[in-house]
């Protein structure tokens, strides 16, 4: 019986509710770590701003593919108006076309299901018809009664050539296969636009400043939301840490017990059910997303990255966020065979001091690749002086998502992935 009674005490002890005291100095604890009650759960309170931002980041790509279709749209109106008349008009096009063909092979590797697959085929297929229309109708070459010099005739052998990979392509039975197509179609690309970049240099031809192209909205807003994704990240992370750290706290594990026995309750120190939906709404998001973070050195207190420039030119650069152009010395540009002529415009460079240099040629780079990122056409000035730095700036820069971390030596580029074959024009 005393063994009874004794178990009877206990029980009593263990049931007892806690006092108004401990409730208070729990209630009051939970509030200091930032939770609240919600559901089966003690959640943190921050939670409830993921639904804004994702609505932020949902606005966005709304935003971003209306852009989108109108930019492409307002291409085909152009192209339309605007009569290929002329090899020289025909074969920009061609050129525009190839890089939307490289452009829709990247999207259909990426492609999830059988309808977007059947989607981008449907899609290159009609380029691939105006491809051929276009090439069908090119004009005759001149009379030879003109000799051609090796940069035409070299020219010359590139289109043939390109012309035969199209053809290769449609007939391609296999993705290894096609992807061969495709790197040999992108080396001989550069090539011609490194080649037809000199022919236009000599002739003075196709440097008029008035015909360039406004920056592009749609740049403004992929940067934004790229910004705003990776925000989420560090958001979620950071909570994810929280919540690691607040389960190891023995005073909030208390605190929670405490309240559960006043109410009656089994709630949980964790994150809310949409946590999870959130977390995976932001895979997604991510998975859209090519992040890479590029390794600098430092040099003379400056931050150095290393450039390839046209796909075979390997120049140092620092690393400069305020500057207006990707700028070279006139040393530099004429080791990589870029030498403004007499008719190259002439444009002024803005420096991240707030500097302007007057008297710098623009003239095109080919390519530019830092890390795995690449991007073609890209203006560039040319300094007068011999030994002025090399400028890593705005002209390459400004269509990526930039994060400079001079303090360790990091630079973070990031794009959206369905651009990453995109070909901005200068």
């Amino acid at each position: 019986m005393l063994t009874l009674g004794l178990s009877v005490v206990l029980l009593s002890v263990t049931l007892a509710p806690p006092s108004e005291e401990a409730v208070e100095a729990a209630q009051k604890l939970l509030k200091e770590k930032n939770l609240y009650k919600t559901g089966n759960r003690y959640a943190l309170r921050d939670e409830r701003g993921l639904k804004k931002l994702f609505e932020e980041v949902d606005k966005l790509q709304r935003q971003l593919k209306a852009r989108s279709q109108k930019t492409k749209a307002k291409t085909r109106e152009s192209n339309q108006a605007q009569p290929l008349d002329d090899d020289a008009a025909i074969d920009r096009r061609i050129e525009e076309i190839r890089r939307e063909q490289a452009e829709l092979d990247g999207q259909y590797q990426q492609a999830r299901s059988t309808s977007e697959r059947n989607r981008i085929m449907t899609q290159r297929n009609t380029l691939t018809m105006e491809l051929q229309r276009l090439i069908a109708s090119r004009n005759q070459p001149p009379s030879t009664s003109k000799p051609a010099d090796a940069t035409d005739q070299r020219i010359a052998e590139i289109r043939s050539r390109l012309d035969e990979l199209e053809a290769q392509h449609a007939q391609a039975h296999s993705a290894k296969e096609r992807n061969r197509i495709i790197e040999e179609q992108n080396k001989l690309s550069m090539e011609l636009d490194r080649l037809a970049q000199g022919r236009r240099v000599r002739t003075g031809a196709g440097n008029s400043l008035a015909g360039e192209k406004a920056a592009d909205p749609a740049d403004k807003i992929r940067q934004d939301l790229i910004g705003k994704v990776l925000d989420l990240r560090r958001t979620m992370d950071s909570m994810k840490s929280q919540y690691t750290a607040l389960g190891a706290d023995a005073a909030v594990t208390d605190a929670i017990e405490t309240l559960n026995q006043k109410d009656g309750e089994d709630r949980r120190l964790g994150p809310r059910a949409s946590f999870a939906r959130y977390e995976k709404k932001l895979k997604k998001l991510e998975d859209s997303i090519r992040s890479e973070s590029i390794p600098m050195r430092r040099q003379g207190g400056v931050g150095l990255a290393d450039v390839v420039i046209n796909g075979q030119h390997t120049v140092a650069m620092v690393v400069d966020t305020g500057a207006s152009w990707v700028t070279l010395s006139s040393k530099q540009a004429a080791s990589i065979g870029l030498r403004p002529g007499p008719q190259t415009p002439r444009v002024a460079a803005t420096l991240a001091s707030g500097e302007v240099v007057e008297g710098c040629y623009r003239m095109t780079l080919s390519s530019v690749r830092v890390g795995s990122f690449e991007r073609h056409d890209v203006p560039c000035a040319v300094m007068p002086q011999a030994d002025a730095p090399a400028l890593l700036g705005g002209s390459f820069l400004s269509q990526f998502h930039v994060v400079y971390d001079a303090a360790n030596g990091r630079l973070t580029l990031s794009e959206i992935r369905s651009d990453s074959a995109r070909t901005p024009k200068p």
